[in-house]
């Protein structure tokens, strides 16, 4: 008793300076309603799509120790939002939850991190995110991970990542043996062109009953292209090689991007891209921000899924997908 009571005041303790030096809490509800021709067999087209209690802890222990936790809650699926079988085959509540270690012009994150796959269309939190306008990656495995990421900034304007993580094809259903996964990613501003390049590599499983471990390479190589303010194109590429098969390029994506901000707050954005080497999909977006800290938005994507190939986009590959939504945005600061 008196041990967990000296524990406990340990924590507390700790807990408790830790939130003096200065804690930043954004808290982000997104209410959406969804429809997914893909579930139409089911009965459950129409859904609450990415509709969550999104939450954001930022903050400082030292000058050079920080810590940072991007978490959701009350999804449309909270009995598998709450399930740790498999957390890195399958999100939870936690999305990312890292210490960061940052000197000059270097850092290391460590902790459950964000997995860089290159590209600009990969939202870095899911309270950005709109599932039918994502590639295939983000689709096909959770992009959260376990593990620690090294970051460099030689140049203003260049930064460096080099990543060691768990791999997203674990299945302890297959084995118990702990998969890996590691990759570098660059990015760079080069006046009104800026980039975003990575090489990942996964390991995974090649069968249920007797597993070999093998490869995947995903390549990301993400392009902007800023005209002014207003107007600015993107292009995507993702190379995805199952066991580092590259004549099999089906798995792939090409996305090009054309966004028109005529305002501070109103974006529109259109979207045309090839999924595999034969589907096409075409897609939308609008947000619009009434006041400074309330978005609505409303999302539309057709996919060409008979030239699909087997499985692909297993979550969201039928022909059409929209929503509408509302998020709204409230920041707290507890200490100094």
């Amino acid at each position: 008793m008196r041990r967990r009571l000296f524990i406990s005041a340990v924590l507390l303790s700790i807990s408790a300076y830790v939130f003096s030096q200065g804690l930043d809490i954004t808290v982000k509800p997104r209410l959406e309603g969804a429809y997914n021709s893909a579930y139409n067999q089911e009965g459950k087209e129409f859904g609450l799509g990415m509709s969550s209690l999104y939450t954001f802890l930022d903050g400082s222990i030292t000058d050079n120790l920080s810590y940072y936790a991007s978490l959701h809650f009350l999804n449309s699926d909270p009995k598998g939002l709450y399930n740790y079988d498999n957390p890195c085959m399958y999100g939870t509540w936690v999305d990312m939850a890292y210490l960061s270690y940052n000197r000059d012009f270097w850092g290391i994150d460590l902790g459950k991190v964000f997995m860089n796959l290159g590209g600009m269309s990969n939202e870095y939190d899911d309270v950005d995110v709109y599932s039918g306008l994502v590639p295939f990656n983000w689709n096909e495995f959770t992009t959260y991970q376990y593990g620690l990421t090294l970051r460099l900034t030689p140049w203003e304007n260049h930064s460096f990542e080099g990543q060691f993580t768990t791999s997203p094809y674990n299945d302890p259903e297959v084995s118990s043996k702990l998969l890996y996964g590691y990759g570098i990613c660059w990015r760079g501003e080069m006046g009104q062109f800026s980039t975003s390049w990575a090489v990942n590599g996964f390991n995974s499983w090649s069968d249920d009953d007797d597993p070999v471990k093998e490869t995947n390479i995903n390549i990301g190589l993400g392009n902007k292209y800023e005209f002014n303010d207003r107007w600015n194109i993107e292009f995507d590429a993702y190379l995805h090689a199952f066991n580092c098969d590259f004549a099999n390029l089906e798995y792939s994506d090409f996305n090009l991007t054309g966004a028109f901000n005529p305002g501070e707050s109103l974006t529109l954005k259109a979207l045309a891209g090839l999924r595999g080497t034969k589907a096409w999909v075409f897609g939308g977006l609008c947000e619009y921000y009434p006041v400074e800290n309330l978005r609505l938005h409303a999302a539309l994507s057709y996919y060409d899924t008979d030239k699909l190939p087997e499985g692909y986009l297993a979550y969201h590959s039928n022909s059409f997908e929209a929503s509408i939504g509302v998020t709204y945005t409230l920041d707290f600061h507890i200490g100094r």
